[in-house]
């Protein structure tokens, strides 16, 4: 009997690790736009923020839609820069209502007995996970590339400001350990 508890003191106690589901979903655009044309853009103020609307005409696959889109943010925010995001998403809504899309995704569980990393807002000079941030919206933004002899990736945060409204930053990050990463910068595209 003494041997079997010597024995069971002796094996480790087992760690328990957290499961995670991690799952990728890009949704592609099947069409280009070819030409934008007739350009309205209209800014309001909308409580104590401001709004752009802009309503444009787009050709695509040799045809012409009408697109709108809106964007809102803090008063300080420069007109051009908040309506270059509405027409952002007015050309994202009109392709995808349009043309459609071609939507890929995968999943895979992921059990580990480290901390899961999740989505924060981080400032310039934290060390990260890649995994903290999202990334680019635009796909061909998503790969690695070189920037002061280090391998860096861009990065997106969805800031919530509170009533609705959302801030959206970029910033670069660059890779310092195997799973580390350093945000190198970060500014502000605005709500």
């Amino acid at each position: 009997m003494k041997k079997l508890i010597i024995a069971l003191a002796l094996i480790p106690p087992v760690a328990s690790a957290e499961c995670y589901m991690r799952s990728v979903t890009v949704n592609q655009l099947s069409s280009k736009i070819e030409r934008t044309a007739d350009i309205v853009r209209e800014v309001t103020r909308v409580q104590d923020q401001k709004q752009c609307t802009v309503t444009f005409r787009v050709m695509l696959e040799g045809n012409w839609y009408t697109a709108l889109g809106r964007a809102r943010d803090k008063l300080s925010v420069d007109d051009a820069q908040l309506c270059a995001r509405a027409m952002d998403l007015g050309r994202a809504r009109v392709l995808q209502d349009i043309a459609g899309s071609q939507v890929e995704a995968t999943q895979e569980l992921v059990c580990t007995d480290q901390d899961i990393p999740k989505n924060r807002v981080v400032k310039v000079g934290d060390q990260i996970r890649e995994s903290e941030v999202a990334p680019h919206w635009d796909p061909a933004k998503r790969q690695s590339f070189p920037h002061r002899g280090m391998e860096c990736r861009w990065f997106m945060e969805n800031v919530s400001l509170g009533a609705g409204g959302i801030a959206h930053n970029l910033g670069i990050m660059c890779r310092t350990k195997n799973d580390q990463w350093h945000v190198l910068e970060k500014w502000s595209m605005g709500g």
